[in-house]
């Protein structure tokens, strides 16, 4: 079974039903998004990210070492699709405009790039997008995420790359080194969708994933959720 069947059929959970109600959550336009998109597990990746953005931002230095009531504290204002006003297409990225009081994390936009497959210009593609999210976004500093999916021994050479007059930095994280159990037990139910690509992810970690998203994320929540965050 291929994985990103898998992933889509875990993934179906957290989607409300579609209707016929004229709003921008069940338009003709919505509807079709996810033909549009060039691989299903880019829709799967946003719409995870949309969903639980703050399981995510764990992923990031500046935030691992967060108190839970700090947490509190970080408000998502905003989980967009800058890059597509640039590069006009569907981009498998977000970027995550927050609000909080907490000194460290202000003035910083928050850029999440999920990498289905190596890509020996992804330090090019980040360089470029980093400076489009600035220059759109009007924020200090841009912090990027790659989420690799891919097992390609690369991947673990990503993070930095000197440019000459311009040394790019990024933050790293390969799924398949990170353990079904401990995303578990830590409760970030957005990373259950991803469960093939973890380590210990098989067809028994599947299955329950799949009924840990069905439990813990009710269909009135999905649905304030998605109205929430689809623009």
């Amino acid at each position: 079974m291929k994985k990103d069947f898998v992933q889509g059929e875990l993934f179906g959970s957290l989607l409300p039903e579609l209707t016929n109600e004229d709003t921008p959550l069940f338009s003709k336009e919505y509807r079709e998004q996810q033909e549009l998109i060039d691989k299903p597990i880019d829709y799967v990746s946003r719409k995870a990210i949309e969903l639980h953005p703050l399981d995510f931002l764990s992923f990031f230095a500046d935030f691992q070492n967060l108190s839970a009531e700090e947490l509190k504290k970080v408000k998502i204002l905003d989980a967009n699709r800058t890059l597509e006003a640039y590069i006009k297409k569907e981009a498998d990225s977000l970027t995550l405009l927050i609000e909080t009081d907490i000194d460290k994390l202000r003035g910083i936009v928050f850029h999440i790039e999920v990498q289905t497959a190596y890509d020996e210009t992804i330090n090019e593609r980040i360089l470029i997008y980093n400076a489009l999210i600035k220059n759109k976004t009007k924020t200090p500093k841009v912090k990027t995420l790659l989420i690799n999916l891919d097992q390609n021994p690369n991947c673990k050479q990503l993070g930095n790359h000197d440019f000459g007059s311009v040394k790019l930095q990024y933050e790293v994280k390969n799924l398949w080194e990170q353990s079904y159990q401990e995303i578990k037990e830590k409760g970030l139910i957005g990373l259950l969708p991803f469960t093939p690509y973890l380590e210990g992810g098989k067809q028994p970690e599947i299955l329950e994933a799949s009924e840990i998203i069905k439990e813990k994320i009710p269909e009135s929540q999905e649905q304030a959720e998605f109205e929430a965050k689809v623009f």
